[in-house]
């Protein structure tokens, strides 16, 4: 791996650009208060970027901290707090395949897309795995915690998806998979799209908290509820 594409440091301020078709790695580092026009922390023009274990606070932007423009994006095992832009407050794609997993977005905002905005206007698509969405805000527009744009294609699945406004994910008629997550209730007698949670895609499968006590242990369980079966 060449090391001038390897990006690790604790520096409270940080911006990186990963230049067309180059791959760049940034790991265990911490983005805090950059601002830019495009990508406030991190701008991936059609290069191929890892993010893994980083911080991302107070960065500012028109769209994301992350700004993928086409290229791949993979980010994982990083936090984003407060973060803003005028489109996707944390990660804003254009295209390209995105995978992001075991990520935490908290209180950032946009127009659309409060934590996540996927336009689709380029090929590729959105995976979102094993995340924390709690209180990101579209302000003026929707998705809270994602927005998917016209012609984008979206899995978010196995994520804790809480209080995000306004809608937490917003599919604007393009292919999304919102199955098997943890909206933060148990949708008794209701469901993710009847309940304003999502106004369009599949969400017909989600996920319940049970809590039981036994004899030696407490032990959470989560199942799912939809096409699945309760388990308790």
């Amino acid at each position: 791996m060449d090391p001038r594409y390897i990006v690790t440091t604790h520096l409270p301020e940080l911006a990186v650009e990963s230049i067309i078709m180059v791959t760049c790695y940034v790991n265990n580092s911490t983005f805090n208060n950059n601002t830019a026009s495009g990508g406030g922390a991190i701008y991936n023009d059609n290069g191929s970027m890892t993010v893994n274990i980083c911080q991302f606070n107070d960065n500012s932007d028109g769209g994301g901290a992350i700004n993928n423009n086409i290229g791949k994006c993979i980010v994982t095992n990083s936090t984003f707090t407060e973060n803003t832009a005028w489109v996707g407050g944390a990660l804003y794609y254009n295209g390209g395949d995105v995978t992001v997993t075991s990520c935490t977005f908290i209180s950032n905002s946009a127009w659309d897309g409060g934590a996540i905005y996927y336009s689709g206007n380029n090929p590729g698509s959105l995976n979102v795995t094993n995340s924390l969405f709690i209180n990101n805000t579209a302000n003026s527009g929707n998705g809270g915690a994602i927005y998917n744009n016209e012609n984008g294609s979206s899995n978010v699945q196995f994520n804790r998806i809480i209080g995000n406004s306004n809608y937490d994910i917003y599919n604007l008629g393009s292919s999304m998979d919102a199955n098997y997550n943890w909206w933060g209730t148990n949708f008794v007698g209701t469901n993710p799209v009847a309940a304003g949670r999502i106004n369009n895609g599949n969400a017909t499968s989600w996920m319940v908290l049970s809590i039981g006590a036994i004899t030696h242990h407490y032990i959470p369980e989560w199942n799912f509820h939809g096409n699945c079966r309760f388990i308790t």
